[in-house]
């Protein structure tokens, strides 16, 4: 497949093939921070290819990716915990 042939509608028609693809060995879904990983190493790609004038659109900056929520600590210190921590 041409680079003249990859635009923001095949990006995001991967986007939900990811969304949708099941781990074989588990039926499970890919974890949103995967599907995120394989869509920066192609939105990389083309970064890479248009700054060295390969291609001249730079269409794949208007794309966007999944966001992955960050997780906090399950287990945070109370106030005489940290009082213990510190003296």
């Amino acid at each position: 497949m041409a680079t003249k042939q990859v635009d923001i509608p095949l990006l995001e028609e991967y986007l939900r093939y990811l969304y949708r693809y099941r781990i074989a060995r588990n039926d499970e879904p890919l974890k949103l921070s995967t599907q995120r990983m394989r869509l920066m190493a192609i939105t990389s790609l083309f970064k890479r290819l248009h700054y060295y004038d390969i291609i001249k659109s730079d269409f794949y900056q208007k794309f966007e990716l999944p966001r992955v929520p960050r997780n906090f600590p399950h287990n945070i210190p109370d106030e005489d915990e940290i009082e213990l921590i510190i003296h």
